[in-house]
Parts: structure tokens; C-alpha cells; sequence
């Protein structure tokens, strides 16, 4: 036993085992770089950077270069060049390995002659917790989803009684609402709007309301005020606003201005415009349920990212759909089911230093003759 013990260790020592984990690392941030390219970075940071047996590889790395420095002495003064490059891939590892475990990555907002402590986390997470109004259950893992590949992850446990269990279904990125035809189904307006973040398009279910831009807009019957109210009648389907709204035809170009607290038929192919909102009518969808799907567009921005989960509650399974990713913390969603309440989001989280950090004065010059930054 001692003597296969000294053989497996004097293997790991070994100049040749170095010689094959340094080209193992080289090969393995080659290809990593390749994935990063045509995946994106978490996809990179799930396969390569944050796997398993990176991290193994990096530690046998490790053993290897301080035995071997050990094992012959670098540190005599005739071999600092040697000690030299050891060290380097030692102090690198070790480097890495601070920010892995012990440290944490983010970007913080600061806004000029303003102060803040909070952090947006470089890392995206799920994190869902489940409560009755007194006590409460909490879970969260880092995740780094990406279209090339997603092991499956979750949490079963018992509250008060009932069998719960959520596990991951799906990733959909890049995804945008779409609707599909549903028997059992609503029907639902589809808008196409330009409110500030490029061309969108909002589905809004009969009866209920939705924010586009900074517009309120309502799709049934009421008295209530809001910024825009769309309702069935006689003529199909009309609108009524308490401001002014101006309109292009888009099929003779020609332009008007609608009264406001007046009702006016709601007709597709115009461009609408209310309170600097421009938005048009494209169409209505009757009996569809509306639902997600990958943006196949150019414009990567177009949609966000959609994490599904499988949520069981004593073997009752529902999907929930949770919008997010790295870099923006967004609303949970929140459901109530079986008495207790869930509360589920996906994406970057808040982390909040000790201290406060301001911003004075923030100066950028641009290259003469361009908006493009030349230093700041």
C-alpha cells in the first residue's frame, strides 16, 4: 500500500504530468475561447472555466509546481529563472482561486456627485423562496445558462406538510412573447411599440392592463382613467384617451389628430402616438395563450433570457417562466399556490459593501469629430 501510495505521488510530481496538465490548460482556454465566441461567455464559464475538472486540473497544478520546487531546490539562488517561472503559475492559480471562492464580481452604478454601495453581481442566480407568513424556506444557486449546454439542477424539501420540489425544465435565450393557438385560450391585441428600447411587441389579454412606456393601457370596458382604454363594440374594437392622439396611415401616409375623451375606431397598420408613445396595432388573437420563443432576428438585444422551471407541490407540476440574466436584477415573479406563497427570480443579485463609494466628477473626451469615447 505505502509502495503504490510513493508511486501514484511521485507520478503527480512528476516533470512529465506537468509538462501534460500545461498543455491540457493551454488546449482547454483555446477551446474555451472558441465556445465564448459562438456561444457567449456562460457558456465558456460552464463548460471550460467553471467545471469540475478545470478546477482539479489547476490543482494538481498546483501540488505539482510547489513539489517539484521543493523536490529540486529552486529556491537556491542558481535557479531563480526556474523558481521564476514556477512561481508565476503559482501565484496566477492562486489568484484565481481568491476570486473563485472569496471574492465576488460586479459592476457598480454610480451616477455623478452620487454615492453607493450596491453591487450588481457579475454572476446570474435562481433563487426562489417559499413562505406561509410565518416562517419561511429559501434556496439559490449560481447558474451560467447558455444555449450549447444546461445540466439540470433543483431542490426537494418539505414545508409544513406538503411535498415540494422545483427543478430546472428549459432555457430559452434571447426570447420574446409570442402566442400560439389554444382552444381553452384568451384572446389577446398585439401592439408593436417603439417606446425608447427599439421595436417591441406587447401582447395584451383581453381584460387585463399592461405598461408600455410610461402608458397605462387597458384592454376592456370600464370608467376608470387611464392613459389608454381599447374595448369591443359594434364597430369591433375602439379607444378612447383622455389626450390627444395623433396618427400616421401607413398605407397613403396620411396624418390626423383624434380628439381626446372621445371613442374612435381602433384600426391596424396606423402609427399611433400618445404622450410621446408611438405604438401600432397589428392585430387581435382570439382563443391562443401566449407563450415565448427564441428572437431569430439580428438584434441580439431584442428580447431577454427566460429560465423554466418545473414546480411540483405534492405532485401537482405548473411551468413557471422567469425572465432575467447576468447583469440585471428584475422582478420576481410571484405566485400563490396550496396556501403558501413563492417568490421566483433569475438573474443578478444586489451585493452590498461595508462602505460607500462617490463619485465626484466623471469627464469623457471623445475623439474629434465622433460620439465614440476616447478617454474618460
Amino acid at each position: 500500500m505505502k509502495s503504490t501510495f510513493k508511486q501514484l505521488w511521485g507520478f503527480f510530481i512528476s516533470m512529465e504530468f506537468m509538462a501534460f496538465l500545461i498543455l491540457l490548460f493551454a488546449v482547454s482556454i483555446g477551446v474555451a475561447t472558441f465556445i465564448e465566441n459562438d456561444f457567449g461567455t456562460p457558456a465558456s464559464k460552464a463548460v471550460v472555466y467553471n467545471a469540475k475538472w478545470f478546477e482539479l486540473m489547476l490543482f494538481f497544478l498546483f501540488v505539482n509546481l510547489v513539489a517539484n520546487i521543493v523536490r529540486f531546490k529552486m529556491y537556491r539562488l542558481s535557479k531563480w529563472p526556474i523558481l521564476m517561472f514556477h512561481l508565476s503559475f503559482i501565484f496566477m492559480i492562486a489568484g484565481g482561486a481568491v476570486t473563485r471562492y472569496i471574492s465576488e464580481e460586479g459592476i457598480l452604478h454610480i451616477r455623478e456627485g452620487k454615492a453607493s454601495n450596491a453591487v450588481v453581481s457579475d454572476k446570474a442566480y435562481f433563487r426562489l423562496k417559499v413562505d406561509d407568513r410565518e416562517v419561511q424556506y429559501t434556496f439559490e444557486k449560481a447558474l451560467f445558462l447558455n444555449p450549447l449546454m444546461n445540466p439540470s439542477f433543483g431542490a426537494n424539501f418539505d414545508f409544513k406538510g406538503k411535498d415540494i420540489s422545483i427543478a430546472y425544465k428549459d432555457y430559452i435565450p434571447n426570447a420574446i412573447d409570442t402566442v400560439i393557438p389554444d382552444e381553452n385560450g384568451s384572446n389577446y391585441l398585439e401592439l408593436v411599440t417603439t417606446a425608447g428600447q427599439g421595436r417591441k411587441v406587447e401582447f395584451l389579454e383581453e381584460g387585463e392592463s399592461a405598461s408600455i412606456g410610461m402608458m397605462r393601457v387597458v384592454f376592456a370596458e370600464g370608467t376608470k382613467p387611464v392613459e389608454l382604454r381599447i374595448f369591443r363594440d359594434s364597430n369591433g374594437l375602439s379607444f378612447i384617451s383622455p389626450y390627444e392622439v395623433t396618427y400616421l396611415k401607413m398605407a397613403d401616409r396620411s396624418e390626423g389628430v383624434f380628439s381626446a375623451d372621445t371613442v374612435h375606431p381602433f384600426e391596424t397598420r396606423r402609427l399611433y402616438q400618445i404622450n410621446g408613445v408611438n405604438f401600432v396595432f397589428k392585430g387581435l388573437h382570439e382563443k391562443v395563450r401566449k407563450d415565448v420563443t427564441t428572437f431569430k432576428g439580428g438584434n441580439m438585444a431584442q428580447g431577454r433570457d427566460v429560465l423554466v422551471m418545473d414546480l411540483s407541490i405534492n405532485g401537482v407540476h405548473q411551468d413557471v417562466q422567469i425572465k432575467g440574466g447576468a447583469g440585471m436584477v428584475m422582478s420576481p415573479v410571484v405566485l400563490e399556490n396550496s396556501g403558501l406563497h413563492f417568490t421566483l427570480s433569475y438573474g443578478s443579485k444586489y451585493i452590498y459593501l461595508p462602505f460607500f463609494i462617490q463619485l465626484r466628477d466623471f469627464q469623457l473626451d471623445r475623439y474629434p469629430g465622433s460620439m465614440s469615447p476616447a478617454s474618460y
